[in-house]
């Protein structure tokens, strides 16, 4: 029998240098975040997309407790692809959850980076000099009381909110990624914004990107969307 050399290890030279990965967690149903990310990454980082169990109920202790075991498996995933950075891309999950658990839950390595889009939404506001903020979602008004609570708790006030209430079930909420822009830039027109000093647009199911400077405009104060807030969030974490 021929003698067979033990493999080596392949050495650092060996190995080639490679963009930022990125490692997105969005829920089970969500189409949408996966597909505007990677036209957003343009080759200048890759996108690995682990998918998540929606988490169902009010925002409680069981609820925090819910959605850490559902981030496990998908953590797993993205430790296995050796991302560099994860992103969690949910919304209500991002909310509804201790930030700091909610990060740890999140950081397979000390060296890994991760991004909230809670976080996100929160300094695109800031950014934007937001006080009083409209909210359009695709939630039911539970939904939007519990995204307003932890607003108010960064500092701002939720002024006035419109939900679709399209997340009651499954199969509803499957539906959010297939309204048209010309549907949704219908009802946020006809939104009564009030003395609201800014438009937020939440939900990383909804395709948002090109209609904010349409919404900017006909309401006349900045529109930030969830998902272009954490999109600027992931790539200013990549090349930092």
């Amino acid at each position: 029998m021929q003698h067979l050399s033990p493999l080596a290890e392949p050495s650092a030279l060996a190995t080639q240098r490679r963009r930022p990965r990125v490692g997105l967690i969005v829920p089970r149903s969500n189409t949408t975040c996966e597909g505007e990310l990677q036209d957003f990454a343009t080759g200048r980082f890759s996108v690995h997309t682990a998918r998540m169990k929606t988490v169902a109920g009010s925002v409680t202790s069981d609820f925090q407790a819910a959605t850490l075991q559902a981030l496990e498996e998908p953590v797993r995933d993205l430790e296995l692809c050796r991302t560099d950075i994860v992103a969690l891309g949910c919304t209500t999950a991002a909310m509804g959850c201790d930030q700091d658990k909610l990060a740890a839950a999140l950081r397979f390595a000390d060296e890994t980076q991760v991004v909230l889009i809670s976080q996100s939404i929160v300094q695109a506001l800031r950014d934007a000099g937001a006080r009083r903020v409209a909210l359009f979602t695709p939630y039911t008004q539970q939904s939007n009381v519990s995204i307003a609570e932890f607003l108010g708790q960064a500092g701002f006030e939720v002024t006035a909110a419109v939900g679709l209430g399209l997340n009651t079930s499954p199969d509803r909420f499957a539906l959010v990624s297939d309204l048209s822009q010309d549907y949704l830039r219908q009802e946020a027109f006809a939104m009564d914004i009030g003395d609201a000093d800014c438009l937020l647009v939440s939900c990383t199911d909804l395709h948002t990107l090109d209609i904010l400077e349409d919404l900017s405009a006909r309401k006349g104060v900045p529109a930030i969307s969830s998902n272009k807030a954490f999109f600027d969030d992931i790539a200013r974490l990549a090349f930092d």
